[in-house]
């Protein structure tokens, strides 16, 4: 039987590995999408860039997605 906890942990992993394809494709597209220049598209690579830093310093992170070595 597998426990709330259990669940709970594979709901985060699954959430944490989606909300990082998505920011890593963004990231890859990035310059397709904005201009260079542009004041707003380097706050949002800048925002971008925040989450994915704030993501790789979470214990929790690491702990549902262990070999996750694409962030680094």
């Amino acid at each position: 039987m597998i426990d709330r906890g259990e669940d709970e942990e594979r709901w985060l992993a699954d959430c944490f590995s989606d909300f990082l394809e998505r920011a890593l494709h963004q990231l890859r597209l990035h310059r397709d999408l904005y201009p260079v220049l542009h004041h707003l598209s380097l706050n949002k690579l800048e925002y971008l860039l925040r989450c994915l830093s704030q993501l790789s310093q979470m214990k929790a992170f690491w702990r549902c997605c262990p070999f996750s070595k694409e962030i680094r």
